[in-house]
């Protein structure tokens, strides 16, 4: 069921994206200051730099279930910065700013939001690893709601891309995890 509603939201928007855009964007001179802050905290440099600092944290405490999280955050990064490149080479479109011309095989082209599905693949292995509840997950949801809304607000994707986006990150982030990650930090 959820994926049906996936796939016709993704049509819908792809039919629309002009229609939507014009709804959901800022105007020209409007600030926007809640959607710049989220563009700037869910970056792929943002969302590096949270890995990092995971594996950092996971060194200095011991912590099992965080060095799993970093390990599991870092392989599903290559995987999606992989994934994030194909798009862009394929689906080639440019930012509704710049028209929103769909150009297929181009080298300078944006095929999905890097922003959502960058936030999205920390879920996977944050959920994962510290066996977070209803309430950690529906944060973790709607933090990438947020990152990739400010997308749209900021006329920098087309709803299509960032649902594309955040579902691929999903889907790369549940990737392989590990069954068993809970347990006391490691002396």
């Amino acid at each position: 069921m959820t994926h049906a509603i996936f796939w016709s939201a993704l049509a819908l928007s792809v039919a629309k994206k002009r229609s939507i855009q014009a709804r959901l964007a800022a105007r020209p001179g409007q600030r926007a200051p809640l959607a710049r802050a989220a563009a700037v905290l869910g970056s792929g440099h943002a969302m590096v730099a949270f890995g990092v600092g995971l594996a950092l944290l996971a060194a200095v405490t011991h912590d099992r279930r965080l060095r799993v999280a970093a390990r599991s955050f870092a392989a599903r990064g290559a995987i999606g910065w992989i994934a994030f490149d194909v798009t862009r080479f394929v689906l080639a479109e440019r930012r509704p700013k710049d028209g929103g011309e769909m150009r297929f095989f181009a080298r300078d082209g944006h095929g999905v939001s890097g922003h959502a599905l960058a936030t999205a693949l920390a879920y996977g292995p944050l959920v994962r690893a510290f066996d977070l509840g209803r309430g950690g997950r529906a944060a973790l949801l709607a933090w990438i709601a947020i990152v990739s809304w400010s997308r749209v607000r900021l006329d920098e994707h087309h709803l299509w891309n960032v649902l594309l986006g955040a579902a691929m990150g999903l889907d790369i982030s549940r990737l392989l995890l590990p069954r068993t990650t809970a347990g006391p930090p490691v002396a």
